[in-house]
């Protein structure tokens, strides 16, 4: 009887089985399947290759990209350091006949060039007129000492830096003043 039900016991284990494989869901596709249609019957290698020619291209058009962000952001910086040009409006001479007159003389190249040439006269005079002041104001600017001099307080500084600007006054007050200093340290030692 222990046999009829190790039997019985079995014929229901086979038949639960052949329940479950009957139930059981379809095998899945193979990866083959799943791949999409250009790549289908092509080699591992095929494949290979080109994925590499596709990595090569991603890597082109990057650097290409990124060269060309530089070049915008350059150009974006020029733009943005670049001083706007004055843009003259037309004026309506029977509107504004100052504004028109002024507009059209101060964009005229001659008056331009003669303003030019005014202020090249006017640095010329200021220039000779410090040399007939101070005839050795040239080796007096390239003394060491002149320059310590005058890096020492704000006020020489500034002077200097209006004589640099062709001011006459700044430069003989400059040259002056480090003569007379100096010429009283000479007296002291002496």
């Amino acid at each position: 009887m222990a046999e009829l039900m190790n039997e019985m016991t079995d014929v229901s284990e086979m038949e639960a089985v052949e329940k479950q494989i009957e139930a059981a869901p379809e095998p899945e596709k193979s990866v083959l399947d799943e791949l999409p249609e250009k790549y289908r019957g092509k080699t591992i290698a095929e494949i290979a290759k080109w994925h590499a020619d596709e990595e090569r291209k991603a890597s082109r058009l990057g650097n290409e990209v990124g060269e060309v962000r530089k070049l915008a952001d350059e150009l974006i910086k020029s733009q943005l350091n670049r001083k706007p040009e004055v843009v003259s409006e037309e004026v309506d001479f029977f509107e504004n006949p100052h504004l028109a007159v002024k507009n059209a003389i101060e964009s005229n190249p001659r008056v331009r060039q003669a303003e030019e040439y005014a202020l090249m006269a006017q640095k010329q005079m200021a220039l000779q007129t410090l040399a007939q002041k101070h005839p050795d104001y040239q080796t007096i600017n390239s003394d060491p000492e002149f320059q310590e001099w005058v890096g020492k307080t704000k006020i020489r500084q500034n002077l200097y830096q209006q004589a640099q600007n062709y001011d006459l006054d700044a430069g003989d007050e400059l040259l002056s003043t480090f003569k007379e200093l100096k010429a009283g340290k000479q007296r002291a030692v002496s």
